[in-house]
Parts: structure tokens; sequence; C-alpha cells
């Protein structure tokens, strides 16, 4: 497969939003995984990697948030990994995005979030196609979220924080 074609959106700002753990209450009082889909939700697809503006400043509020983070994404897990060195050594990714785990899973039907964690009521799952992909009994579980083709002006990593703040507070 040939690298990607990429270009650098980033927007530097702050995320101006309050310093709280996401706990689940129902489960033991443990902290909540954030899983993420890869294409049209923090890149642009596969083969353009054009990182969505915002992306560095969203995995920096979401690290002191989550118990961890992760990629669920219908893309390989190897190509998520190229994807992911790629954008680093392009200087478009911190290491923090390059270190992600992708979730392994069998890439048909629904993304079942028990592959991200047995207990899949502490799995927040953010992606642009939910309604392809989603078990429906897990639909409390996921954030939809604009799917991105690419624009410099796309802001909705940075509004992200505020909605999971609601749904999760």
């Amino acid at each position: 497969m040939p690298p990607c074609k990429t270009r650098n959106l980033a927007i530097h700002s702050k995320l101006p939003y309050k310093k709280i753990a996401f706990i689940s209450p129902d489960h033991g009082g443990a902290m909540m995984i954030l899983a993420i889909d890869l294409e049209f939700t923090v890149i642009t697809s596969a083969v353009t990697c054009w990182v969505r503006p915002g992306l560095q400043e969203f995995l920096e509020w979401a690290e002191s948030r989550f118990e961890r983070i992760v990629i669920y994404s219908t893309v390989p897990a190897h190509r998520v990994s190229e994807i992911q060195q790629v954008l680093l050594d392009l200087g478009d990714v911190t290491p923090q995005f390059a270190s992600l785990e992708c979730v392994e899973w069998p890439r048909r039907g629904h993304k079942d979030l028990r592959f991200v964690d047995q207990d899949w009521q502490r799995v927040i799952m953010v992606d642009d196609l939910p309604e392809e992909y989603m078990m429906p009994e897990q639909h409390e579980q996921w954030v939809k979220i604009a799917p991105f083709n690419g624009e410099a002006s796309d802001r909705e990593l940075f509004n992200l924080p505020a909605n999971l703040q609601t749904m999760l507070t």
C-alpha cells in the first residue's frame, strides 16, 4: 500500500473544560475507556490520512480522563500501525497518537464493545457511522461525530469534550 498523503491541519488551542476523570458508578467506580474510530473520525481515510484539526488537543484532554484510549477501526491493525508511524514520521501527530492500541476484532458485522472490554458499559465509542456498526443494546455507549473530509475549518474534536462531559456527568 502506498504511503499516506498528508497535510497537517492542526489548530493549536487549549480545550477549556473541567479536569475530571470519567468514572462509571455502575461498575465499581472504574474509569471509562475511550474507543475512537479512525477513518473519517480522526483522519480522512487510510489512503489520504489528513489529520483532523484538534486531534492532539483532544487526546491530551482525554488522556487524564479515561483509563485508556484505543482505536477501533475497520482498517486492519497492521495498516493502522503503518498509518500511525507515517503520521508520526511526518510530524503530523505526536507519539501519544502513534502509540494508541488498535482493537483486534473480526472486521465484519458490528463493532462489539466487548472487544475493547468485557464490561462494555465502561466503553465510550466515538464514530462517524454509529448506525452502521453499533450493536443495538450498546447504543447508549456511542457518540456520533460528523465525518471528517479534510476541511481545515472542522471543529468537531474541539466540541467533543463538551459533548462527552454532558453525556458522562
